[in-house]
């Protein structure tokens, strides 16, 4: 039987999952930013095969720009179903292209437990 869930609640710390197999999960709200899988996430953590340019190597900025703070980027504003497979959120900062699959989701929360 594929898990779904069928009850999802967002706080301000975690997203509360209940599964149709009757399990209960929380995943925390920085695991579940660190774990985006949108493009430019997993592009910033690397994870992509053209997170670097093909024509050379940029220069290197030494000048860091916060845009946001951790509490903005894990706070999270608003969740929604997209379609029957996934879970659109959008976090304080603004960010919202993160589609998260409910098997990425039952792996977090069973990786967290």
């Amino acid at each position: 039987m594929l898990a779904v869930p069928i009850e999802i609640k967002r706080t301000n710390k975690c997203l509360s999952i209940k599964w149709n197999d009757g399990l209960l999960t929380e995943i925390d709200c920085q695991i579940l930013r660190k774990n985006c899988p949108c493009a430019s996430c997993l592009e910033k953590y690397g994870l992509l095969n053209h997170a670097k340019p093909i024509g050379g190597s940029k220069k290197a900025n030494l000048l860091n720009i916060i845009s946001s703070s951790i509490e903005e980027e894990t706070a999270l504003e608003k969740i929604w179903s997209v379609g029957n497979y996934a879970l659109g959120v959008r976090w304080k900062d603004g960010h919202d292209t993160g589609i998260y699959s409910f098997s990425l989701l039952r792996d977090l929360a069973s990786k967290a437990n």
